[in-house]
């Protein structure tokens, strides 16, 4: 199956290719087929009108004299209205209303009061310093994996934690499970 799908996709090319070549081929030898010569009819004007009319599809003969050119024209003199002096007025233009500059109050920096409603951290873990653990609460634990590290554990050293447990006891009461190795 693996070597079908290319010997069809190189044989379905090259029989789009031959038949291209065909085409142009046939094109080129039609006789009279041009690809941009248009089949419309020729465009016919009032003479060639009246002479099909006539019956003898040739156009009848025009002889010097029945040409008639108009006379010139030649331009007329006429004279330009009178213009009437025009008179402007002044504009005056009074200047905007000054309004007094507006004076900021300096910025107030915001006091941060601690609230006595917020819950403090749970007796069982710690938040971590970077990627390490207090000495107090060695046992790193990770909340994504559920799973807590122990110290001297295979990838102890690598695990960033988000809790820090005192002992593995507390780590299984929240819910996390130890690492295998």
């Amino acid at each position: 199956m693996r070597r079908l799908l290319p010997a069809l996709i190189r044989l379905a090319l090259l029989g789009a290719v031959v038949a291209i070549g065909y085409k142009v081929a046939r094109r080129r030898s039609s006789p009279g087929a041009d690809a941009f010569s248009a089949s419309w009819p020729p465009i016919t004007t009032a003479h060639d009108a009246a002479s099909a009319v006539a019956g003898n599809g040739q156009a009848p003969p025009v002889s010097e004299e029945a040409v008639v050119e108009p006379p010139p024209v030649e331009p007329a003199l006429v004279e330009p209205p009178p213009v009437e002096p025009v008179v402007v007025e002044p504009v005056v233009v009074e200047p905007p209303p000054v309004e007094p500059p507006v004076v900021e109050p300096p910025p107030v920096e915001p006091v941060v009061v601690e609230d006595a409603a917020v819950e403090p951290a749970s007796p069982y873990w710690v938040e971590p310093k970077g990627t390490t653990c207090p000495a107090s609460h060695p046992v790193k634990a990770k909340l994504a994996s559920g799973v807590f590290h122990l110290p001297g554990m295979m990838h102890y050293d690598r695990t960033k934690p988000d809790r820090c447990y005192a002992d593995p006891a507390s780590a299984e009461a929240d819910g996390l499970r130890q690492a295998k190795r």
